[in-house]
This record gives structure tokens, sequence and C-alpha cells, in this order.
């Protein structure tokens, strides 16, 4: 519905399906926050997730699975923006290209 919503907002300034990725991103943080709120509130009990060990691993080995299988390039993009926090123009700096190159990688599908 937000895609819909703001379908005019478009600016062509990247593929359709990353703009429509950032929206559903947001509506989802977004619905994260308002849940959490709502939990605290009515049910007045902590927040903190049940920890599963067993899918905690099997999430783990995916994610290291997919990384392993993304250009370098793109793997390393990822990991120093979203592992080990570092902006996406100070990964620019480091890999000596454009902020635009660093977002791609960080928001393309590798091929």
């Amino acid at each position: 519905m937000a895609v819909w919503q703001h379908a005019a907002d478009f600016r062509y300034q990247s593929q359709v399906s990353t703009w429509i990725f950032g929206i559903a991103y947001r509506v989802a943080l977004n619905s994260l926050r308002r849940h959490k709120r709502w939990f605290v509130a009515f049910a007045g009990k902590s927040t903190e997730p049940v920890v599963d060990a067993h899918r905690q691993l099997e999430e783990r080995d995916w994610l290291a699975e997919g990384l392993r299988r993304l250009p370098d390039n793109q793997r390393s993009s990822l990991l120093l923006i979203y592992q080990w926090g570092h902006s996406i123009e100070q990964v620019a700096a480091m890999a000596k290209c454009a902020a635009g190159t660093v977002k791609a990688r960080s928001f393309s599908r590798s091929r």
C-alpha cells in the first residue's frame, strides 16, 4: 500500500526494486517499533526475544553462505557497513570509489 501511495515520489535515481525495498524496510522498522511500544505498554513484560540457539546457528550458516557467494567487493562493502558500522562515505574512501558505487554494491542483487 505504501508503494502505491508514494508512487509519485519515485525519482528514477535507482532501480524500482531498490526503491520498493527501501519503503518495505522503513515500514517494517516502524511496525517493529510500534509493536515493541504496544508490548511494553500493555503486556508489561520484557521485550527481549526468546533465544533459540539452533535457529541462530542456522541463520548464521545461511548468512555466511550467502555472503560467500557474493563478489569480493560487494561482500566487503556489506561487512564494512553492516557488521563494522562504517558509513557509506567511509567505505567509499577505503575502497577508493564513489559513494554511489558503494550504495549499489550494498543494495543490488548478486548476479
